[in-house]
């Protein structure tokens, strides 16, 4: 899983882990980058991501 498929998930609505985790797998193995990305999230909501649905 790399970043840039974590932040179109976000971009595309995924708006916490769980909602990542669906969209790409991500954090579906050892579940060390649960909080890299849930930083991602957190960062794309601050700066510009569309409001949660």
């Amino acid at each position: 899983m790399t970043e840039c498929e974590v932040l179109a998930a976000v971009e595309a609505g995924a708006r916490d882990l769980e909602g990542v985790r669906e969209a790409t797998g991500a954090n579906t193995g050892c579940g060390d980058c649960a909080h890299d990305i849930e930083d991602l999230i957190a960062d794309m909501q601050e700066h510009g991501a569309p409001p949660a649905a």
